[in-house]
């Protein structure tokens, strides 16, 4: 289950393999290529999108690390007592939406739209992993999860 050691053996930079969904898929596919087998089982989910589905605050490649430096979730508690009762009193959507931007780097800004820019987010992430899935089915390699 390679996800960002795929850089490596592509010789390709962890910032290379954050461009984008196809980046990362083509690191993957050199990065077996290069071991010489097909792997047993494939994490179908590129590093950019792990980060914003892990809903941490990170540092990323090229952003806030340098070019080929491994992406850190930043391990502190950004959860508190309080949010656990609007949790409660209004939902898991009505906290997560606000919280999901407010870790982003740079957070992102909360208005009328803010709902609609991390809806977005979540659509984009399936719709990537939904094309990986699509890959990885037509090489008959299982995958670790399934939308």
């Amino acid at each position: 289950m390679i996800v960002t050691y795929a850089a490596v053996p592509a010789e390709k930079t962890q910032a290379d393999i954050f461009k984008s969904n196809k980046h990362w898929l083509h690191a993957l596919i050199k990065c077996y290529e290069v071991i010489g087998c097909a792997p047993d089982i494939v994490f179908p989910m590129n590093p950019k999108d792990v980060t914003f589905i892990e809903q941490m605050k990170v540092r990323l490649p090229d952003k806030d690390l340098g070019d080929n430096e491994l992406f850190q979730l930043i391990e502190e508690e950004i959860m508190t007592q309080a949010d656990y009762k609007i949790i409660i009193d209004n939902g898991f959507a009505a906290w997560q939406i606000p919280f999901v931007a407010s870790i982003q780097n740079p957070p992102i800004k909360q208005n009328k739209l803010t709902a609609l820019r991390i809806t977005l987010k979540f659509i984009q992430v399936g719709m990537r992993v939904g094309k990986n899935q699509k890959y990885w089915n037509k090489c008959e390699i299982p995958m670790k999860f399934h939308t």
